[in-house]
């Protein structure tokens, strides 16, 4: 094949694989918007605004530090046999079993809550019968100590599962006005592991079914890139822009035929795409809300963690902030021009 044709072919596949890659939008549209919302601006300004590149990283902490180690509780033999009588007796034959110690965090949480009933149960029989008071002591203690343990199982399922992890620090996928997969469901299912500790008697089934609602969804990950994307963007304009619409003639608030093409720019592109984005991101922090207070106050919860959760909350203020700084910077050129911000 000739070296010419060869090339060409090289870079026939070239172009190829970019349109393909772009096809499979690997930019989020949020992204797209506001490149291009910046690009026209510029362009009717006769500027050039520098490049953004938004640092959406989540830096959630190592698994190592909020993992909760728990306490071994250990029973003497005497005492096992003396509680076959109980529903205890199988739950720690069970246990001692080599399932019984590789369950995932679901199954680890049915057991231990099963465990503190079981031993609530066998406690209550033999202060009925009064037949052996020394035993019903001990297991009372070791009641007290389990039940204090489930609290720190909760909370590794919280802070260390693997679908948890990849929903609070991993999305490629950013929030549209329109389409965000699994969104509802996914707030709905991080409430309801929120509140497992009050849900009473539940399977590892349904708890493992609404961890994989939460990653499939990756709602607070796809929340919290999203509004540091729109906070570098807008920050970015907002430092910009004041300059450039102070130069717009619009003498006695008549508009110049300059002013009028900004304003259809700002709302072809703000107010029809990127707006609305920012709307559906507000909505689904709010819903969002009750149950990362909720985490924010457990006392089982992990001070890492909590940090974590603080950071995301005063970047969705510093979002919130830079999102009316910018609307009221367009308020106040649309108002000097007498402009509405509809579109000619």
């Amino acid at each position: 094949m000739p070296k010419i044709l060869l090339t060409f072919l090289k870079i026939l596949l070239s172009v190829i694989v970019l349109l393909i890659l772009n096809g499979c939008g690997l930019t989020p549209p949020l992204t797209t918007d506001l490149e291009e919302y910046a690009s026209r601006l510029a362009r009717v300004l006769d500027s050039s605004f520098p490049d953004v590149r938004s640092d959406t990283t989540l830096p959630y902490p190592s698994r190592q530090t909020l993992f909760n180690p728990l306490e071994e509780a250990e029973i003497t033999l005497p005492d096992f046999y003396s509680i076959q009588s109980c529903e205890l007796g199988t739950l720690v034959a069970e246990r001692n079993t080599t399932l019984g110690k590789q369950q995932d965090a679901a199954a680890s949480w049915v057991y231990e809550s099963a465990l503190v009933t079981a031993l609530e149960n066998c406690v209550r029989k033999l202060k009925q019968t009064d037949e052996n008071p020394s035993l019903a002591n001990r297991l009372d203690e070791l009641r007290a100590m389990k039940a204090t343990q489930l609290q720190k199982v909760w909370a590794n399922l919280i802070q260390t599962s693997t679908e948890t992890r990849q929903a609070f620090s991993q999305s490629k996928e950013l929030i549209t006005a329109d389409s965000n997969r699994d969104a509802e469901s996914g707030i709905n299912a991080l409430a309801w592991l929120t509140t497992l500790p009050d849900a009473g008697s539940v399977t590892s089934e349904q708890i493992n079914g609404q961890l994989k609602i939460l990653e499939s969804s990756r709602i607070p990950a796809k929340v919290w890139k999203s509004q540091k994307v729109f906070s570098a963007h807008l920050s970015a304009l907002n430092r910009l822009l004041p300059a450039h619409l102070a130069d717009i003639n619009c003498d006695n608030g008549k508009a110049s035929e300059e002013a009028e093409i900004l304003r259809n720019v700002f709302y072809l592109f703000f107010i029809e795409r990127i707006q609305p984005a920012g709307s559906q991101l507000n909505q689904y922090m709010y819903k969002l809300q009750p149950a990362l207070n909720a985490l924010q106050t457990s006392p089982y919860l992990s001070e890492a963690f909590k940090g974590y959760l603080t950071e995301r909350e005063l970047e969705f203020r510093q979002y919130r902030e830079v999102m009316a700084e910018h609307i009221g910077l367009w308020q106040h050129f649309l108002g000097r021009c007498n402009l509405s911000p509809q579109a000619g």
